[in-house]
């Protein structure tokens, strides 16, 4: 089982699982599984399921609430923009996916240094390693920029990197760091 939480609504429903939608038309014929079309689910059989929940509502606060005491064995929770993500959702994440084939996947943009993921970031195991394995994906190495052109769109390009500098930003800014680096 799967699911992928946001901070808003269109997040989940107008941006993941529009994304969703898109790939499942386009899929092999024959690939299998159900997308519901208006809700924001998939599933292919009942243990296989993808479950797409917005946490910025009531609605969605209990929703999330709700996930913690759901234990279905490899089940990935899937947190995007976690830079907006409140500790809450953080721990019912951590709370849900407690079994050694569950995961947790945190996507996010290092421009807040306040917020609960960095803060998480920070926490270590009795050993001294880090409790959670942080990947960082710089926009200087993405595809659209190493190949100059237009491979993925809506993401950073040559033309937004060279716009930031000749704003003014430097490399060794925090805006520069967070917007094309991915680091804080």
């Amino acid at each position: 089982k799967v699911i992928i939480l946001a901070n808003t609504y269109d997040q989940v429903n107008d941006v993941i699982f529009a994304y969703i939608r898109t790939q499942h038309v386009d899929a092999i014929p024959g690939s299998g599984g159900y997308l519901y079309p208006k809700a924001m689910r998939m599933e292919y059989t009942p243990e296989h399921v993808l479950q797409g929940l917005a946490t910025d509502t009531k609605v969605g606060e209990q929703q999330v609430k709700g996930l913690s005491g759901r234990h279905f064995g490899k089940v990935a929770v899937i947190i995007d923009e976690a830079q907006g993500a409140d500790k809450a959702t953080l721990e019912t994440a951590e709370n849900i996916c407690t079994g050694p084939d569950d995961k947790i996947i945190v996507l996010y943009n290092p421009t807040d240094p306040g917020c609960a993921i960095r803060e998480a970031m920070g926490v270590l195991l009795p050993d001294g390693t880090p409790l959670w394995n942080e990947v960082q994906i710089s926009g200087e190495n993405h595809p659209n920029v190493v190949y100059n052109r237009m491979i993925i769109p809506g993401a950073v390009s040559r033309e937004f990197i060279a716009a930031k500098l000749a704003i003014g930003v430097t490399k060794e800014s925090a805006i520069y760091r967070a917007s094309v680096l991915g680091i804080w």
